[in-house]
């Protein structure tokens, strides 16, 4: 009876020993990964990278108390880190999952602002050969400033809101930071001068012409649509009836201390233009009543300095000679029929054409009507009719200044007055 007691001692014992054992066996990791939030997204983007060498802290409490365990690790060229707890599983689980991560520093300057800085959610990620590991999830550290590069547009194809997945890493090289050794770049100078233009190469030839190509077709002309129609018209600027009309210009004043310039002495050029003018204006002047009808400018005698009027103008005195033309009374002169009426002719002698011979002043003649009126004499070897040239003496002139020209009343009362015979 004694042995099988000593036997049934024995089995609890190992059994003791070997449950105590294999707890003992169950151990804990906590792993992690920290990596470069570089645009600030709240998600692995693709400007973002792991970060390796960073320094992270496990502290595990009891309760409330003070700290019962603290260890300090740096990650993977991955980003990773691991601690090894002195906890087993069956007993500590709570105190396990109690335990929280810290983000000490980061190996990146540049990247070195921590965005979460501790947690204490751990889960059991899996098992392996009896070790328990725990996941404290992802750590971030982020720029002080966002990059220009996250400013640009993301591909549509290229952008992958997931995280990596384990294993996974990005090359630092992707992301160029500002360099904070690298001093600002300095702003132009503005009491340096600017630089010397560019002095072409005299060495380089000029391009070469553009040929044009002589089996291209020429484009084919525009043609319009007979259905479009033509475009309208701008409406017109209607006027704001409230809107005051705008002041006229203020005159100019003339300056009572400036001495007005100096006429122009006549040039050559001139010179020519004094006498364009003065034949203009000479053959729109067309006649007076005392000097009669202006026939030609012969010559310019002189030319006086000019004069200013008050408009601007500059005025030129001229001397000069010309010819004109004047009628008199009595006097006898010869000129040609140009309309023939039943009471008399009209006759044109020069630049006058309004001398009447009236059938009163015309003694031995009579009116024969036809085809081709006439006034014809009583022996019929005389007639006066259109184109023929008389002699006529002037009995009366009269100035009309209203049209600028002389009338004339004419008689053939005298010796050798009449028709002209042709030669």
């Amino acid at each position: 009876m004694s042995w099988v007691f000593l036997i049934l001692l024995l089995s609890f014992i190992v059994s003791s020993f070997s449950e105590g054992s294999h707890e003992q066996n169950q151990s804990a990791v906590v792993v992690g990964t920290v990596y470069c939030e570089t645009c600030f997204q709240s998600d692995f983007s693709k400007p973002s990278h792991f970060i390796s060498g960073a320094s992270v802290a496990v502290e595990c409490k009891d309760g409330e108390s003070r700290p019962s365990f603290r260890k300090e690790v740096k990650t993977d060229k991955h980003g990773k880190f691991k601690v090894q707890l002195p906890f087993s599983v069956s007993k500590h689980v709570k105190k396990i999952k109690g335990c929280s991560v810290e983000l000490i520093r980061s190996s990146e300057p540049y990247c070195a602002v921590a965005s979460t800085a501790t947690s204490s959610s751990l889960h059991l990620k899996s098992r392996k050969h009896g070790t328990h590991i725990f996941s404290a999830g992802f750590f971030t550290f982020k720029p002080l400033n966002q990059p220009i590069v996250c400013n640009q547009k993301p591909s549509v194809h290229n952008h992958n809101p997931k995280l990596p997945i384990s294993g996974q890493s990005v090359h630092p090289n992707q992301f160029l930071p500002p360099n904070p050794l690298q001093p600002p770049l300095l702003p132009p100078n503005p009491l340096l001068p600017p630089p010397p233009p560019l002095i072409p190469n005299p060495f380089q030839p000029p391009p070469a012409p553009l040929i044009p190509n002589p089996f291209q077709p020429p484009p084919a002309p525009l043609i319009p649509n007979p259905f479009q129609p033509p475009p309208a018209p701008p409406s017109p600027l209607i006027p704001n009836p409230f809107q005051p009309p705008p002041a006229p210009p203020a005159p100019l004043i003339p300056n009572p201390f400036q001495p007005p310039p100096a006429p122009p002495a006549p040039s050559s050029m001139l010179q020519a233009c004094i006498a364009a003018c003065l034949v203009d204006t000479f053959n729109a002047k067309k006649a007076t009543e005392d000097l009669g009808y202006f026939m030609a400018v012969l010559t310019m005698d002189n030319i006086e300095d000019g004069k200013f009027r008050e408009d601007g103008a500059v005025v030129f005195p001229v001397d000069f000679t010309a010819l004109t033309f004047k009628i008199f009374r009595g006097e006898i002169l010869k000129g040609v029929v140009h309309k023939v009426f039943k009471y008399g002719v009209f006759l044109k002698t020069g630049p006058v054409d309004k001398i009447y011979l009236s059938r009163c002043q015309m003694q031995d003649y009579h009116y024969l009507p036809g085809d081709k009126t006439k006034f014809v004499k009583n022996d019929e070897r005389s007639k006066i009719e259109k184109d023929v040239v008389v002699r006529f003496v002037l009995i009366g002139t009269r100035w009309i200044a209203e049209d600028r020209e002389f009338q004339a009343l004419a008689s053939l009362e005298g010796d050798f007055l009449g028709p002209v015979p042709s030669p």
